[in-house]
């Protein structure tokens, strides 16, 4: 499995997760396109360790286009995807020669929305899915499909 997510098929998995989630609470608009930039576009070192902060950028690039009623009045993304994922790198402390901590990722992104988003528009929520290469299984704090309809019901 761990082969899978090195290949993108986890993002795809969410994304079906996503989509059958939206058909059974009959919704049947598709989902915008969720933008998928590249950490190996950046430069070196970052374009080694920046995978967290390019893929929370990509998701709060996609909630921009979405909701942009939620961010603070007169917030623009940047004109130039990079510097948005540099300024997620900033707040998630990752480091350019080691990557970002899962804690740091989660507590980045939450300064993000405490600058960016408007009060009380969002709630940043974790799960531990971990790999864990010496049991060959994931953790068992695992996003479940219950899970994902559970947020939609909520509106999420």
């Amino acid at each position: 499995m761990k082969r899978y997510w090195r290949t993108g098929c986890i993002p795809a998995i969410l994304l079906l997760a996503h989509l059958t989630c939206r058909v059974e609470a009959q919704i049947v608009s598709p989902p915008r396109a969720m933008p998928n930039h590249d950490q190996r576009e950046l430069e070196d070192p970052l374009k080694k360790y920046y995978c967290g902060p390019v893929a929370a950028w990509n998701s709060i690039e996609w909630l921009y286009a979405q909701y942009p009623e939620k961010f603070k009045d007169g917030y623009q993304l940047p004109a130039d995807w990079k510097d948005g994922a540099k300024e997620l790198g900033g707040t998630m402390k990752t480091d350019s020669n080691k990557g970002t901590w899962v804690e740091n990722f989660i507590e980045g992104k939450k300064e993000f929305f405490k600058k960016h988003g408007k009060p009380g528009q969002w709630a940043i929520e974790s799960r531990n899915a971990d790999y864990n290469p010496s049991t060959g299984k994931y953790g068992t704090d695992a996003i479940t499909w219950a899970f994902i309809k559970e947020q939609m019901d909520k509106g999420q």
